[in-house]
């Protein structure tokens, strides 16, 4: 069964999206700060990260590089309030940090994002 994880501060989003990735058939581990999602990536490496930039004390950039400076690698599509014009990451820094997708929170409906998990897990 392929793992994702969630990092997202909001538990109500959190939840929603956790229960649709299982109800897909995923198994889900959600984490509300990049640094308690760093120590569980730590462990099992899994096969997916969803994860928003804003998040309370290091933001989901920062748990990127840590990733990347920890050889941690790992398929992150990014699910954010901010327009990716507003995120300004150049491509070939997105490719080396291992985002695979970018969706706006209110922009993008659950199925879509489901549909994205899909394809990168194929």
């Amino acid at each position: 069964m392929k793992r994702i994880v969630i990092v997202e501060d909001d538990q109500l989003l959190a939840t929603m999206y956790q229960t649709k990735f299982e109800l897909a058939g995923y198994k889900v581990d959600v984490h509300h700060t990049a640094e308690g999602a760093l120590e569980g990536l730590q462990g099992e490496v899994p096969d997916l990260v969803i994860l928003d930039v804003l998040l309370p004390s290091n933001n989901g950039l920062w748990l990127l590089k840590e990733l990347h400076a920890r050889k941690i690698s790992v398929p992150v599509i990014m699910l954010t309030n901010l327009a990716e014009a507003d995120f300004a990451m150049p491509p070939k820094l997105r490719q080396t940090l291992g985002v695979v997708g970018y969706h706006v929170k209110t922009q993008t409906t659950p199925a879509e994002v489901l549909a994205t998990v899909q394809e990168v897990l194929a």
